[in-house]
Parts: structure tokens; sequence; C-alpha cells
């Protein structure tokens, strides 16, 4: 917060807005944080991968045969379009990200036999809405 902007204390809050809209307050911000950890923490299986989030990005994990080289592999990110797999087959993820991407920002690397894509949200989260459904649209 900057020297410019006013600051006030609950108690001067609460004497301007009124106890019960300060109470709705405090409780629409706790049920956010509560989602929002809930949201973070949930892997998502899908077929083929699984996934998480948070505020700022996307994380997709593809196990991979084991041995599987980097150079063995076909990923391709742009900000409207995700394809991860094996060269020469069918990729495992395919399709227009469930939102935008930053392209840039988006990236990946083979760990622990496993395709390892962390995708950059063009958009972080700013509320339990903001959050994605899917990895694809």
């Amino acid at each position: 917060m900057s020297e410019s902007e006013p600051t006030m204390t609950p108690y001067q809050a609460e004497k301007i807005f009124g106890k019960d809209k300060m109470q709705r307050i405090y409780e629409a911000k706790s049920m956010f944080g509560d989602m929002k950890q809930k949201m973070e923490e949930t892997v998502h299986e899908e077929v083929g991968y699984s996934w998480t989030q948070d505020a700022d990005e996307i994380s997709v994990r593809i196990p991979l045969p084991p041995g599987t080289k980097a150079k063995q592999l076909a990923v391709e990110i742009t900000r409207s379009h995700i394809s991860a797999g094996l060269k020469g087959q069918t990729p495992t993820l395919s399709g227009a990200p469930y939102k935008p991407v930053k392209a840039d920002g988006s990236t990946w690397s083979v760990n622990d036999g496993c395709l390892n894509i962390t995708l950059s949200k063009v958009n972080p989260t700013t509320s339990a809405t903001d959050f994605w459904a899917r990895v694809l649209a």
C-alpha cells in the first residue's frame, strides 16, 4: 500500500459500513480462501495425465514410457493451442486451453518418468470463479 492511500482500522470500517456488512466481507474472504486452497491442493485426474493449479499457473503431468528422453517428445504451447506427447504418435494432450496461456511464460521438462508442463495463465486467478475447470476447452 502506498503512503498516499488512506487506511482504516477494522473498528473504523465497522463504524462506516456497519457491523453486518463487515461480517459478510470477512465471511466471504474466509470462504474464498478456503475454496482457493482446496482448488490448489486438488489433483485432477484425466485420461493420460493429471493436473493442478494455483493462482498463476497450471501444472500438467503426463506419465511417459520408461527411458523416454526429451528429444522423443513433441510439445507445442501457444496462447490458443497445446499439444504434447511422443513424436509420431497421437498426442496425449491436444487442443485449445480452457483459457488463454502465456506461451513465453510456459515451460516443459522431463523428470521422474513424466513430462511436466507448466502453463502460465494470461489472467491470474483472483476469485473462485477464475479457477480453471479443466485443462482443455
